[in-house]
């Protein structure tokens, strides 16, 4: 599993934004759980989707200064309870869902531990 952890702010920024508008594949979790929120994406590496992302996202690439390019290839994006947003790049879309996968195995985990805890006081 090959990825890679993105530091370019206006990309991380652009993808919140287009999750935000539904265009996360799935997303689960919570900003105060220790997972926080997440969600993953796949933009088709070979550019199938630049024509959509830049229809539905024009103006959020103009001003954030961001190739549609750069939008490529599966994501999982985080997000936690101080508003830290991170946005993780994974050259398939089956490395990205399965990262996915395990975050919410994990936060499915922390919610029944919740769970049990509130049930018991």
């Amino acid at each position: 599993m090959t990825r890679t952890l993105i530091q370019h702010e206006n990309v991380t920024e652009v993808l919140h934004i287009m999750a935000g508008h539904g265009w996360a594949t799935a997303d689960s979790g919570d900003v105060e759980s220790p997972t926080g929120w997440f969600a993953y994406m796949y933009n088709d590496a070979n550019g199938r989707d630049d024509d959509s992302l830049v229809d539905a996202f024009e103006t959020d690439l103009a001003e954030h200064g961001v190739s549609v390019e750069e939008l490529r290839g599966g994501w999982v994006l985080y997000q936690d309870n101080y508003g830290f947003r991170a946005a993780l790049h994974y050259f398939t879309e089956r490395d990205a869902r399965s990262q996915f996968e395990a975050l919410d195995s994990e936060y499915g985990t922390w919610l029944d531990a919740v769970d049990e805890d509130e049930t018991e006081d």
